[in-house]
């Protein structure tokens, strides 16, 4: 444990996030997403500009066959490119083996507020955790090696907004899944903090021994911290494959 904190101290690249959305209830979901967001992403679905992307989040809310076609199509297109696809589908088995496929990672959302949550979730935090501005990020290389065709995914997040108590909100991710279960040990984790600048290395250890007791012994664990000087909880975001 102690060899990958040191690890994961090194320099990380800047990171171009992309997403995109297939069928009517995503894109409305992609709309409410950018507004809460940065709104600086392609949501253009019918042109792939996906050329300087190193990370593409793609909705897809259809069982439409048609709109289904076109998300393959797109993931083909962006895999082509080398980024790395993350894919939020709902709903049914359906479209998630149709998508599971083509896409690097998949979460299975069970709802379409789960649906919401997830795309928020990964916009907003996995740009942060990827910045040159984190305390601690992850460089999209290591991430790549990790994800690349990882297939269905966990997605969980916790907080405390009382005592910032780190392991306490690595808890609540893992007891309150947005996407995907446990259906086995992970082999992949990247585990994402967001909190006060104040927090230290001791309690980012105790999060982390908290979520690698559900991996593999032979899972590769990344992670990340982001700092902020005004926050008022600790976040702990969870992906796991």
């Amino acid at each position: 444990m102690e060899e990958m904190f040191d690890d994961m101290r090194g320099e990380n690249q800047t990171v171009d996030v992309k997403i995109a959305g297939f069928g009517r209830l995503a894109e409305t979901v992609l709309e409410r997403v950018l507004r809460d967001t940065i709104p600086n992403a392609e949501t253009n679905s019918e042109t792939p500009h996906t050329d300087r992307a190193n990370l593409v989040i793609v909705a897809v809310g259809t069982d439409d066959e048609k709109e289904l076609n076109a998300a393959c199509d797109f993931i083909r297109t962006a895999k082509a490119k080398n980024a790395l696809v993350f894919s939020v589908v709902f709903p049914g088995n359906g479209p998630v083996n149709r998508i599971k496929s083509e896409a690097d990672v998949v979460f299975a959302a069970p709802s379409e507020e789960a649906f919401t949550e997830a795309l928020s979730v990964l916009y907003r935090y996995m740009a942060l955790f990827l910045e040159n501005e984190c305390v601690v990020g992850v460089d999209i290389s290591d991430l790549k090696a990790m994800f690349t065709d990882a297939g269905e995914a966990f997605l969980g997040v916790g907080f405390d907004a009382c005592a910032l108590d780190v392991a306490f909100a690595a808890k609540d991710a893992m007891a309150k899944p947005i996407a995907g279960s446990f259906l086995q040990k992970f082999r992949s984790v990247l585990v994402g903090i967001a909190g006060n600048e104040t927090l230290e290395i001791l309690e980012f250890r105790k999060a982390i021994d908290v979520i690698s007791a559900t991996a593999d012994e032979d899972a590769g664990i990344l992670w990340c911290f982001s700092a902020g000087p005004n926050t008022d909880a600790v976040r702990v975001i969870v992906v796991a494959a």
